[in-house]
């Protein structure tokens, strides 16, 4: 009888501990997973990009409204480089 509640205890504490190191890979692999959305989403925003443009833009423009604070003016730019216009419109280098 002894050896039969050993051998269930065994089992018990085993089946913890398999589900423990489940548990854990799964909240490293959703960690992970943020991490790499949250540097997608960093790199893709420029600041001074906040009327059009911004990383993956060849070109842009601005008209002279009340959202632009140097006038109208456009902008296209090759593909070592993307277009913001917001302080003005320029080609600005990927990283």
């Amino acid at each position: 009888m002894k050896k039969l509640q050993l051998i269930i205890f065994l089992l018990v504490a085993l089946n913890a501990s398999l589900y423990a190191q489940i548990r854990q890979s799964e909240v490293e692999r959703d960690t992970i997973v943020m991490e790499e959305v949250e540097t997608l989403a960093e790199e893709e925003r420029d600041g001074d990009c906040f009327i059009s443009g911004g990383p993956g833009s060849v070109s842009c423009s601005m008209g002279g409204g009340a959202g632009s604070i140097d006038g109208n003016c456009q902008v296209s730019c090759n593909s070592s480089y993307y277009a913001c216009c917001g302080f003005g419109c320029h080609c600005k280098p990927y990283h």
